[in-house]
């Protein structure tokens, strides 16, 4: 058995948050919305609010990052609350290293755009959704202009299968099945901890202080996932703890 279907009964999750959807037969996307009630820079002010308000917010929040006509409507700032709360909750579930707590919770922020999930493009400017066709693009001796390229993509690959294997199991696992496709032939946690173990590799120049972290990703790629598995988890209380409040309010009322 291969790692992804593996992995994906170890570490079960529930439905992708609301922000996060699966297109039927590919990746995941972001869907077109309203741009709701601009959230901006809203402080340590924000964590003194009562949590049914703050619940409020961060809906309002996830409305205001919303894709339409594949642009981000609203940047995520440093201190917005949707970044702080995906940094709190890797925290909670990947407690041992700070860095790589650091870098696991910006990679949740990064993805909320659709073209940072899908950022790799071959030299006919055609965007890259699988990862076999990432590899064939970073592989020196193929698609791969320069070493510093190849980095470049290993890294994305490793963000990528991290990302997915994360807080998309039960997609990754149905991979094998899906028939004439590339990606129905390749692990994802193997070609992720061997993407970051190429990144960790580059460890000259200005690569240097970046290459201890890569190499810890790739070590604990699966401690990573089982941290991933539990922030979606998380995420889907967090979903339901609102629309509790939501339905209490509206019989209340």
């Amino acid at each position: 058995m291969d790692h992804n279907a593996k992995n994906a009964g170890k570490f079960p999750a529930p439905t992708a948050p609301a922000f996060w959807k699966v297109r039927r037969g590919r990746g995941p996307y972001f869907p077109g919305g309203t741009l709701g009630q601009q959230i901006s820079e809203w402080g340590s002010s924000y964590y003194r609010l009562p949590q049914q308000l703050k619940l409020a917010i961060f809906v309002l929040c996830l409305r205001s990052t919303a894709i339409m006509g594949g642009e981000l409507v609203l940047p995520i700032s440093a201190n917005h609350p949707l970044r702080r709360l995906f940094s709190e909750l890797v925290a909670r579930e990947l407690p041992t290293d700070h860095e790589v707590i650091a870098y696991v919770g910006n990679l949740l922020v990064d993805f909320v755009h659709v073209d940072h999930l899908y950022r790799i493009r071959n030299a006919r400017g055609k965007r890259l959704e699988e990862v076999g066709e990432m590899l064939v693009e970073s592989n020196p001796l193929l698609d791969a202009r320069s070493f510093e390229r190849e980095r470049e993509v290993r890294k994305h690959i490793g963000d990528y299968t991290l990302f997915l294997t994360g807080m998309f199991p039960e997609y990754v696992a149905t991979l094998p099945r899906r028939g004439f496709r590339l990606d129905s032939l390749i692990d994802y946690v193997r070609a992720g901890k061997e993407s970051y173990r190429i990144v960790g590799a580059f460890d000259q120049f200005e690569y240097r202080l970046a290459a201890p972290l890569f190499r810890r990703l790739s070590e604990q790629f699966e401690y990573c996932v089982h941290g991933l598995n539990r922030v979606k988890r998380d995420l889907e209380a967090l979903r339901q703890e609102q629309y509790r409040f939501w339905k209490k309010s509206l019989l209340d009322s």
